[in-house]
């Protein structure tokens, strides 16, 4: 398949072939508008892999990812985790929600309407520490384990309504994790994080050109600048 669709050619795939059609936004935004029949797996959560992997067992399965309006890197970066997955039949809709509403094809939702790519002002945002944090995703062998890292420091540039850089600084002593509920395992867990990290206590991180996926990991951000 093409890397990227038309609205008529989905619709006519769909009518054609078997195909799982992927909606990557936040549930709330599934909620308010989807294609029918499409399933919802956010990619900005941790589970993204998992709900896919729940939907489309057969790594050969024939994947059509969307996002609101194709504006943002969301569709785009579902499908570069998908095929680093293992997936190898992986396309994204043109255009997203709205193309496929402008080709005249249907939408379910509890507001099929509006439809809308988040956006950001231009200006330099810096990361709200309080309110903010940064989650982690750990595997060995059979085991994944979760939690987060707290952020001491951290700055965002946006230009023309997406992050172009910025960059963070992480306290490698305040790692928490929250997938073990036995308390002996979750201490021993700990334990081996703080040993890891006693190196270098902090952790300093910054790119030029930032994924929206990676905004996803923080929560609240002062006003632009």
């Amino acid at each position: 398949m093409n890397t990227k669709i038309s609205g008529m050619e989905l619709k006519q795939l769909a009518d054609r072939d078997a195909i799982v059609v992927i909606d990557v936004m936040t549930p709330e935004d599934y909620e308010e508008h989807h294609i029918p029949g499409a399933h919802n797996a956010c990619v900005y959560e941790i589970a993204f892999l998992d709900r896919i992997a729940a939907l489309a067992v057969d790594r050969a399965a024939t994947l059509v990812v969307y996002d609101a309006t194709g504006s943002t890197q969301a569709a785009g970066n579902a499908r570069e985790k998908l095929l680093q997955a293992g997936y190898r039949s992986v396309s994204i809709l043109a255009g997203g929600l709205a193309a496929w509403r402008s080709a005249g094809c249907p939408i379910e939702g509890s507001n099929p309407g509006i439809i809308a790519a988040a956006s950001l002002r231009d200006g330099n945002y810096g990361i709200d520490i309080k309110t903010s944090k940064l989650e982690w995703i750990g595997r060995k062998a059979n085991k994944r384990h979760y939690g987060a890292i707290a952020i001491t420091r951290g700055e965002l540039t946006v230009r023309n309504g997406l992050p172009s850089k910025g960059s963070i600084k992480l306290d490698m002593m305040a790692i928490i994790d929250f997938d073990l509920q036995d308390e002996d395992w979750r201490s021993l867990l700990m334990r081996g994080l703080a040993a890891a990290a006693h190196k270098s206590r902090s952790c300093c991180f910054s790119d030029q050109h930032w994924s929206p996926v990676l905004l996803l990991f923080f929560f609240g951000r002062q006003a632009a600048s």
